[in-house]
């Protein structure tokens, strides 16, 4: 007996003219296969899904299959990590320095996270490097109060408007009321402190200068309450007794301490930044929250200069040598720690020095620095400048110090002297690295990591003093000391 049955042919899916007709056949047939996404494929074409490099899918006749493939088992050796190439299903053995980023000398593994700068997060991944700008949004604050960053952070917020105490020269000390202190010590002083919760305290250690007589800022201590910062001459950094090789170096939520252009900037959590040039020039900025509350070479922040020279004891003394006297540090001292007298250099130095030094320093009193006099009075500093001229006239360090605190004066107040030139305490610059000089340049400059931010962002981003310093041009950004055009950048 004979049976016979149809045969059911399958949908066809795929386009009409893609269906094949064979007269030996039954059923049509697709020449290509379309996938769930509207993928089109020909017959015999394989592939591995996008989502998923391990499945891989042949196009039969209109029919797409699909197989998951089994990776086998891998064991690495010594300094190598396993290592998936993007599209590839299984891993293989890689060394793990391949995988590595170098940034700016320092070798970052594969995986890990860093921050170059408080707005800058980049990553490791693969061999390559990716970074993040965060953004931070508009930021009013009232009249008395004043934006700042705590350390490790990027965007601002409003605290009591601070006070500054700088020190300069040989050395004189401008307090946080601004009264102008001479003091030639050559000993270890409390700078300034928190006399009341003793949450900070910043120590100079004085030395002697080599002219009779005169000394200055060799060095400084920042001391928090869990750790210290040492900033010695020529720009080391130590912390809690170890040098920092590479900055910006990050304690968080303490400390932030960082390189802007010539100097060394310390951020604290506590209300107190610290600016070192590690020559001599050191600048401490306090929050308002401090006010009657600091003691030391610096005063009381009371807003009243008079009473500046107060010592320990909470005595009111008008000798100089006195007052710095009194406020020695109580721990160990420098080798050479004398005690200061009260000197007038120009009267040892006699009278033609007196006169030579009115000379030099009436440059202050003159057109170049004549902007800003309505703002910041010349007669302080034409009185220290005279002072330390004497002191030195030799050369003429003495004399460019004095001149370039009252210009950092004058740019806080935003008034900005270009007075330098080739025969009055020019700076030279490399030629050969791109550098120029700028004397009132961002302390955030252009860098290869944030070199796609506008630079009205980068600025609002940036809540540091500007400061005088070789920069590259407004065409170029500076990538490891050298300055290059962005194109460049790696």
């Amino acid at each position: 007996m004979l049976a016979c049955s149809k045969e059911i042919c399958p949908y066809m899916n795929c386009p009409s003219d893609k269906i094949i007709r064979s007269a030996k056949e039954c059923c049509p047939k697709c020449q290509v296969c379309v996938s769930r996404k509207g993928e089109s494929y020909s017959h015999g074409d394989s592939w591995e899904q996008e989502s998923d490099p391990c499945t891989h899918c042949v196009c039969e006749f209109g029919f797409i299959t699909c197989k998951k493939t089994q990776c086998p088992d891998i064991k690495c050796g010594f300094g190598e990590t396993e290592f998936k190439l993007p599209g590839d299903c299984c891993p293989v053995c890689a060394s793990e320095y391949y995988l590595a980023c170098n940034y700016s000398g320092t070798i970052y593994e594969n995986g890990e996270n860093w921050k170059p700068d408080p707005c800058t997060t980049c990553q490791c991944r693969n061999g390559k490097m990716t970074c993040h700008n965060e953004r931070c949004l508009p930021l009013q604050c009232p009249s008395d109060m004043i934006r700042s960053v705590d350390p490790g952070k990027c965007c601002p917020k409003c605290i009591p408007r601070p006070a500054t105490c700088i020190a300069f020269g040989d050395p004189h000390y401008r307090t946080f009321d601004g009264a102008i202190i001479s003091f030639q010590g050559t000993c270890r002083y409390t700078l300034t402190a928190d006399c009341y919760s003793r949450k900070f305290s910043v120590l100079v250690e004085n030395h002697d200068r080599g002219f009779k007589g005169v000394s200055w800022t060799y060095r400084v201590v920042v001391v928090l309450q869990n750790t210290s910062v040492d900033l010695r001459s020529g720009l080391d950094v130590y912390v809690k007794g170890r040098r920092v090789e590479h900055l910006p170096y990050f304690e968080n939520p303490v400390l932030y301490v960082e390189k802007t252009r010539s100097s060394i900037l310390v951020t604290t959590d506590v209300g107190v930044q610290v600016r070192w040039n590690g020559d001599g020039y050191v600048e401490v900025i306090v929050s308002g929250v401090y006010r009657n509350k600091t003691c030391g070479l610096c005063g009381n922040f009371n807003n009243y200069a008079e009473d500046d020279m107060r010592t320990p004891t909470g005595a009111i003394v008008s000798s100089e040598a006195y007052f710095g006297n009194s406020w020695k540090y109580n721990g160990v001292q420098p080798e050479g720690c004398t005690e200061a007298v009260d000197i007038d250099p120009c009267s040892i130095g006699g009278y033609r020095k007196r006169k030579l030094a009115n000379s030099k320093c009436s440059v202050l009193k003159q057109s170049l620095f004549a902007p800003c006099h309505p703002f910041i009075a010349p007669e302080p500093y034409f009185a220290t400048c005279v002072y330390d001229v004497c002191a030195c006239s030799e050369n003429d360090d003495c004399l460019c110090d004095v001149l370039s605190a009252y210009s950092q004066e004058c740019s806080k107040a935003n008034f900005i002297l270009n007075w330098r030139s080739e025969g009055l305490c020019g700076i030279y610059c490399s030629e050969d690295e791109g550098l120029v000089f700028d004397e009132c340049g961002p302390a955030c400059p252009r860098t290869c990591e944030n070199k796609n931010l506008p630079l009205d962002v980068l600025a609002s981003q940036c809540f540091k003093p500007c400061v005088p310093g070789c920069q590259c041009s407004a065409d170029k950004v500076l990538h490891n000391g050298r300055c290059i055009r962005p194109e460049f950048c790696p």
